[in-house]
């Protein structure tokens, strides 16, 4: 198990973050990060403190990890790397994970469902990181020589082999995953109640419990339905760009279908499958990130920032915000004086 810089309980009160480098976050097991730390291409000096929180890789079977963070990170960063055939099941409760995978840009943020990322060959990959975005994490990779194994290659329900195919067809799948059951067990193991031979059940059961449900849930699946067009990419990122250059005074789903010409469903439909988010969620998440960088860095009002995102009511951001973020705007604004 690699662990770093979890969070400590100081008598001042909140918790102190350990400071991490980026050869602690590049020092991660050979198989989930292909090459060593010295084959991969990163911005910055590996001493460099690019982050500060918890960051979690456990090896919880052959050829399977658990993945967790908790980060807030300190500088941009990018880190180049070469990812296996694999499949990636995550889930981000708060921030946003920005990366390039297969030459596709890709920012994932706290939707609520599971996604699922496969990898049919060895994959281009570039994390990238922006100064001050805070991103916790927890997610199961799963190499495709699981499925050679004995143990991932014994399925009598053929359930398996759609997971299989994710990794064995010639395009990169990402999708979103409808499952309550699957989003609890990722949310819970980032705080593992065990220790010792227990912990390690707790997170092999789990890790096990996931591929299930991922082969149920894509059993009766077509096998590219989550994989969009170049036109659906086209038109998605043409609607973020619109909904990012004026976030604040956002004209609606119809308006924006419009502007891009096509019609409203078309456009719903070709977002989400991109993103893995409806564009209500991605312009809730967008407005409640600015407000976040606000509410640390400037000193307007918590009123102020409310409107300038775009809410008319500070109470209704209020709530938005702690259901968001786990705390409330003034919370979150007490952590500037605190330390």
């Amino acid at each position: 198990m690699f662990d770093y810089g979890r969070a400590e309980r100081s008598d001042r009160g909140p918790d102190t973050l350990a400071a991490i480098s980026l050869a602690d976050l590049l020092l991660q097991p050979p198989e989930f990060g292909g090459p060593a730390v010295s084959d991969r291409h990163v911005s910055g000096d590996l001493t460099d403190q690019i982050a500060a929180g918890q960051y979690t890789v456990r090896e919880v079977r052959e050829h399977v990890q658990f993945i967790a963070c908790d980060l807030t990170i300190l500088q941009d960063t990018s880190v180049e790397s070469i990812m296996p055939a694999s499949l990636w099941i995550g889930l981000i409760s708060e921030g946003m994970w920005r990366g390039r995978i297969d030459g596709r840009d890709l920012e994932l943020g706290p939707i609520g469902q599971p996604v699922l990322i496969g990898l049919t060959e060895d994959t281009d990959c570039i994390d990238h990181q922006l100064s001050g975005n805070h991103t916790r994490m927890a997610s199961f990779f799963v190499n495709a020589r699981f499925f050679e194994s004995e143990e991932g290659a014994t399925d009598g329900s053929g359930s398996l082999d759609h997971v299989r195919r994710m990794m064995d067809g010639s395009a990169t799948t990402f999708a979103s995953i409808p499952s309550s059951s699957l989003a609890r067990t990722l949310g819970t193991l980032a705080n593992c109640p065990y220790t010792g031979a227990l912990a390690d059940l707790y997170f092999e059961s789990a890790a096990l419990a996931s591929i299930v449900e991922v082969g149920r849930l894509t059993e009766h699946a077509a096998p590219d339905i989550d994989r969009p067009t170049s036109r659906a990419l086209a038109v998605a990122n043409a609607a973020r760009q619109h909904i990012d250059d004026d976030l604040a005074t956002f004209c609606g789903v119809s308006v924006l279908a419009r502007r891009l010409g096509t019609n409203e469903t078309t456009l719903r439909r070709q977002f989400k499958s991109v993103f893995g988010c409806t564009i209500i969620e991605y312009v809730m998440q967008q407005r409640l990130q600015a407000a976040k960088l606000l509410i640390r860095e400037s000193d307007l009002q918590i009123a102020q920032i409310a409107y300038r995102i775009g809410y008319v009511d500070p109470g209704n951001f209020s709530t938005a915000y702690k259901r968001f973020f786990g705390r409330t705007p003034r919370e979150d604004r007490a952590q500037r004086f605190k330390g």
